[in-house]
């Protein structure tokens, strides 16, 4: 009997370094992929049926009606967006060396590694820069924002200068030994998003300042 076929990638996790809320006014900013990963491993079934099981829990559902659900939104998002190309059911498992509660983009990276999953069984080869713009198209889709800095860690690993518009991509040679403390609560990416807008909205052209200071 043939030996069942499994799909697996990974991806990092990722801090930014610089540049947090400029990045998304186009500044230069810095981000570093951490040395904490996510791993998806797909396996594909005869039926039509999709099953997700990770640390957040499981999902079960027909490919043909994916149900919605808060917990694996991410994944159902990157699940459709090759909707047309898969043509069997199959399984997710997801496992994680961090809390998606402590801000380390790990939406970002089971993004990204799930993408990978399917672009070694559905188009048996990695397109690096595809994989960074869909990645980075599906977290905009869900989160209404976002520079794509922690997707560009989670797909290019290392220390990076981001910039996003026009895209800019460089890879820094040097890897800092950096020392991260959990606050004990992590707020969503849109919540924060819209938070610093509101201040900016106040003064614009001292957060302008702000921002311009931020640019390394």
């Amino acid at each position: 009997m043939a030996k069942a076929k499994h799909y697996q990638a990974s991806a990092p996790g990722s801090i930014m370094l610089f540049g947090e809320h400029a990045v998304l006014r186009n500044k230069l900013a810095l981000v570093a992929a951490v040395d904490k990963r996510i791993t998806v491993t797909l396996s594909p079934r005869a039926d039509n049926k999709i099953g997700i099981d990770s640390d957040l829990g499981t999902y079960l559902s027909d490919l043909d009606k994916l149900e919605n659900n808060e917990l694996f939104k991410f994944v159902l998002t990157s699940i459709a967006h090759y909707r047309n190309l898969i043509p069997t059911g199959f399984e997710l498992k997801i496992s994680s060396e961090f809390s998606h509660k402590v801000g380390l983009g790990s939406s970002s990276a089971v993004v990204v590694a799930t993408l990978h999953c399917f672009m070694q069984w559905l188009c048996h080869s990695i397109d690096i820069q595809l994989l960074f713009c869909n990645a980075r198209n599906i977290i905009r889709d869900i989160q209404g924002a976002g520079s794509g800095a922690d997707i560009a860690a989670s797909v290019y690993g290392g220390v990076l200068a981001y910039r996003q518009e026009p895209l800019d991509i460089e890879k820094i040679s040097f890897l800092p030994t950096v020392s991260l403390i959990y606050a004990g609560y992590k707020t969503a990416t849109p919540a924060v998003i819209n938070q610093v807008n509101q201040l900016v909205n106040t003064d614009p052209e001292r957060y302008a300042k702000i921002f311009e200071d931020m640019e390394f």
